[in-house]
């Protein structure tokens, strides 16, 4: 009653004893539900055997659990086990539940968010990198550390990123392209593998700049160009070739 005054969009689907919420989750759209509201004195079966149960049906739903005077010991029992957060039935608690309920809401789907940038990160079939002016890698995804030749990610955040331009000067033409505008597109240059293999690259990088303007790391992307360099090179040569028959 409280809710349905108070927060209206908050719609409770009510089951009152511990194996119906089970059966209740186990049917064919569990995913129909967004939160689960749980209080520990259940009939049935107690709030820390639901979640025990949930975990096994690999159920993962946002769980608020809510405890009386004295069980605050089963609620941080249950925080262990994954419950997103409890409330301590005390005066104006029924005050605090929308929030709470909400908070556990959007931090799953955050969660959600975060595991499909994780899985599009680690995926997709392009470099992804994060490194210091300095030169060392930050973070860097799977692409990129196929692509310049490492055995893993690890010995890749050991060297110094720096070290692999063949020339310098292109290193340093980056940065001054990024210190102008923040931005860099489409910047081609040549980089020596880890296993000292010569490969084209085309980078696109920004820098990320403090609270006073200046720049503390650069992130983008690279993608290996190396067979398109070759294939260009490739018809300059027979253009050459050409030019030079029809003389």
């Amino acid at each position: 009653r409280h809710l349905n005054k108070m927060a209206p969009h908050i719609v409770l689907d009510v089951v009152r004893i511990g194996p119906a919420i089970l059966k209740r989750l186990s049917g064919p759209d569990p995913e129909l539900y967004d939160v689960l509201l749980l209080d520990y004195r259940l009939s049935g079966i107690n709030a820390l055997e639901v979640l025990k149960e949930l975990r096994l049906m690999k159920l993962d739903f946002p769980v608020v659990l809510t405890t009386g005077h004295g069980d605050e010991e089963v609620a941080l029992q249950a925080l262990k086990m994954g419950a997103y957060d409890y409330v301590v039935k005390s005066e104006g608690y029924l005050h605090r539940l929308p929030t709470i309920l909400e908070n556990a809401f959007y931090q799953a789907r955050l969660s959600e968010e975060e595991a499909r940038y994780r899985g599009l990160y680690e995926t997709v079939p392009v470099g992804l990198y994060q490194t210091s002016l300095e030169g060392q890698c930050i973070s860097a995804n799977p692409a990129l550390v196929t692509m310049l030749g490492y055995p893993n990610l690890e010995t890749l955040k050991t060297s110094n990123v720096n070290d692999h331009y063949l020339d310098i000067t292109q290193r340093q033409a980056l940065f001054d392209e990024l210190e102008r505008n923040d931005m860099v597109s489409g910047f081609e240059v040549q980089l020596e593998r880890y296993d000292q293999v010569p490969v084209w690259v085309e980078l696109d990088a920004r820098a990320l700049r403090n609270l006073g303007g200046e720049i503390i790391c650069l992130q983008g992307a690279m993608k290996d160009i190396t067979a398109r360099k070759k294939a260009e090179e490739a018809l300059q040569e027979n253009e050459e070739r050409f030019r030079l028959a029809m003389q």
